[in-house]
């Protein structure tokens, strides 16, 4: 009977042993995220400490404020919503507490959520991103699946739902090149791009950055490099054209994790180049990747330089020699001509109304109206026309030219081809009127690859 007894005993004893050592073992089985709010409480003054082990899940929100407690009365409510929401409608209660409280646990499942803290005024105080549920030390895991490893199964998954779930086949692009583009550039979980990069991102496109990612996955996106586009960019030099005047997917072995789409609704329109560093945690493991993305130029002016056959006639009034009538000697007289200009070199401005990109020609790049000036008159008029470009650097040009005319002061009682015996120079003004306007046609050039084809000094 003593040994049954005994028995009894030493079982009840190695029951309860295994007990606590099953208690002990769950004692770690649940994840503690914390966040502090910090006084006073102004928009933004919080921040959450990293996860870490405890007997449940829990989420405790304390007031601090350097470093001693605050006891100010004031009421706060406790929220969660999921990580790609950012509307209120989608915040979730947890339950009030008041500052007076110190700090509050909560209850739940906090891995990856946003954390939404408003004061009793409904203004959102703070919001906080919680990090992924952490891989304990005892968990069972792949020996080879390393973070390279662990990203390039993800990456694949993640092509799966952007092309199957999505139905893309490349970055989101709308819009048309001449005018400019809303483009989204859709990157997997390790940070490379998704698709090829469009070979010819402009300053007039507005760039939006994606990630695929897993929902429980921390998606941070760092721009590091995009200049600020000039407002108006000047294609060559106004020295450079007046010189003319002078002369497989393989399959995941695990079920695929829920899937969203990630990143800022901001877009980005840059000049030079568009750097930005993608860093995606999921599972524990971390990817890094950067990306630089060359921008082409765009102008909306350019200097040119045209040799043009001008049809205007401008009249112009000079004294000239003729034989007298006896023809014993000569006599001053008012001569007047009204030949063709015919050609002449000229400089032109043109306008380029959606934003020329030499490195890549489209059809809105086919036609710029333009405003010249001709150095040899250049106080006397301008001209004005079309400039229509087939090919980058090179163009027909046409239009109107309007120049100034002499006219006589009728005050000096001469008129053409009376003989001028006074001292001095006729009395003649000029005038813009119907005789000095022309028409015009010509070939031009824009002034950077004129500087390149004429020699060097």
């Amino acid at each position: 009977m003593k040994s049954q007894v005994r028995s009894c005993l030493v079982l009840s004893d190695t029951l309860a042993l295994v007990a606590l050592m099953s208690n002990g073992a769950l004692a770690a089985n649940g994840v503690q995220y914390k966040v502090h709010v910090t006084a006073p409480l102004n928009a933004g003054a919080c921040v959450g400490d990293p996860s870490s082990a405890s007997d449940k899940d829990e989420l405790i929100v304390d007031i601090v404020s350097n470093g001693a407690q605050v006891v100010a009365p004031e009421a706060l409510q406790v929220g969660t919503r999921d990580a790609d929401s950012s509307t209120a409608a989608d915040t979730k209660s947890l339950g009030s507490m008041a500052t007076t409280d110190r700090s509050k646990s909560f209850g739940g499942s906090f891995a990856g959520k946003t954390i939404v803290i408003t004061k009793s005024d409904r203004s959102e105080l703070c919001i906080v991103q919680l990090g992924p549920r952490p891989v304990a030390p005892g968990d069972a895991q792949d020996p080879n699946d390393t973070p390279p490893q662990h990203f390039a199964t993800l990456d694949d998954d993640a092509l799966v739902y952007l092309q199957s779930t999505l139905k893309l086949t490349d970055h989101g692009s709308d819009g048309s090149p001449a005018l400019g583009r809303k483009i989204v550039l859709y990157h997997l979980p390790g940070g490379a791009p998704a698709f090829p990069i469009p070979s010819h991102l402009t300053e007039k496109d507005e760039i939006a950055i994606k990630v695929a990612a897993p929902k429980d996955a921390l998606v941070k996106i760092e721009v590091s490099s995009c200049d600020a586009v000039p407002g108006i960019r000047v294609l060559g030099a106004y020295a450079d054209a007046s010189r003319i005047g002078a002369v497989a997917l393989r399959a995941a072995a695990a079920p695929p994790p829920t899937w969203v789409v990630r990143g800022s609704d901001r877009t980005l329109s840059c000049a030079n180049s568009l750097v930005y560093k993608i860093t995606v945690t999921a599972d524990g493991k971390v990817a890094s990747t950067t990306t630089t993305i060359p921008i082409d130029p765009i102008y909306r002016v350019s200097w040119g330089a045209a040799v043009i056959f001008d049809f205007g006639r401008p009249r112009q009034i000079a004294l000239k020699d003729r034989p007298t009538a006896d023809g014993t000697s000569t006599e001053k007289y008012v001569s007047q001509t009204d030949d063709y200009s015919g050609f002449r070199p000229v400089v032109l401005l043109a306008l380029h109304l959606c934003g020329l990109n030499p490195r890549k020609w489209n059809w809105c790049d086919l036609v710029a109206p333009f405003v010249g000036a001709d150095l040899s008159r250049l106080s006397s008029g301008f001209l004005t026309g079309i400039e229509i470009m087939p090919f980058s650097g090179i163009g027909v040009v046409g239009g109107v030219s309007l120049f100034k005319s002499d006219v006589l002061d009728p005050a000096a009682r001469v008129k053409v081809n009376d003989t001028f015996s006074a001292t001095g120079t006729i009395p003649k003004s000029s005038a813009f009127n119907g005789d000095g306007v022309g028409a015009f046609i010509g070939v031009a050039v824009t002034s950077d690859v004129f500087s390149q084809l004429s020699p060097a000094k």
